[in-house]
């Protein structure tokens, strides 16, 4: 078992949702409101080795959703957790803006560890999204936040129906914009495939299910 979750804990593309579900399955719900040096304590004698340092910020990532409505909320902090949460790096010395990229995949990681419904995200966190999405020119957002924001991102279409009129141009537009928003919408389903293999390996009852259906709910959009 120890050999599995050392190469579950060492794969970096393992989401956070599942790295708290493990530790919680073998600590107990308690153990999220230990502090930091108790965590990385019990990790160390779950895993027979000292934690990845990526790995141990996604769950100290995943474990401040549960905690707090920080990701929610606060803009600064939900760049920092959208940080965390999708590579594992962390350090709030440093500003690093979160990318659409590392945002869908937060967000999706998000959605499995605490459901919040699409309102409870600030405005200013909503603006940041739409700022970053025009700043990155993803002119077709990903299907994950459209599927949470809708119409409030939809505007980014704007400049890809004003070139309808040269259509030549509108089909290599519309295609680099494809092959962009593919590439973000992929990651995500692949890292939710490799969450459900794992969790069915660990006999994690029902988890490799909810992975299976957030996977559907995002391929049948």
């Amino acid at each position: 078992m120890a050999t599995l979750l050392q190469e579950v804990f060492h794969n970096e593309d393992v989401p956070a949702s599942l790295l708290m579900t493990i530790f919680v399955k073998f600590s107990g719900r308690e153990a999220l409101d230990f502090d930091a040096f108790v965590i990385k304590t019990q990790l160390r004698e779950l895993l027979k080795e000292d934690p990845p340092r990526r790995a141990y910020n996604k769950l100290m990532a995943a474990i401040n959703l549960v905690k707090s409505n920080e990701f929610w909320k606060d803009l600064p902090s939900f760049v920092l957790l959208s940080n965390a949460l999708a590579t594992g790096q962390f350090d709030p010395r440093v500003v690093d803006l979160a990318s659409i990229w590392e945002v869908n995949l937060s967000i999706g990681d998000c959605i499995i560890i605490w459901p919040e419904e699409p309102s409870e995200f600030s405005d200013s966190i909503l603006r940041y999204i739409q700022q970053m999405l025009k700043l990155e020119g993803y002119v077709i957002p990903p299907r994950l936040l459209l599927k949470i924001f809708g119409e409030k991102i939809q505007d980014t279409y704007e400049n890809l129906i004003s070139l309808q009129q040269d259509p030549l141009l509108y089909e290599i537009v519309f295609e680099v914009a494809r092959q962009r928003t593919e590439e973000a919408d992929k990651e995500l389903l692949k890292r939710l495939q490799i969450a459900k293999d794992y969790a069915k390996r660990l006999e994690l009852d029902n988890v490799d299910r909810l992975y299976e259906a957030v996977r559907q709910e995002l391929i049948a959009e």
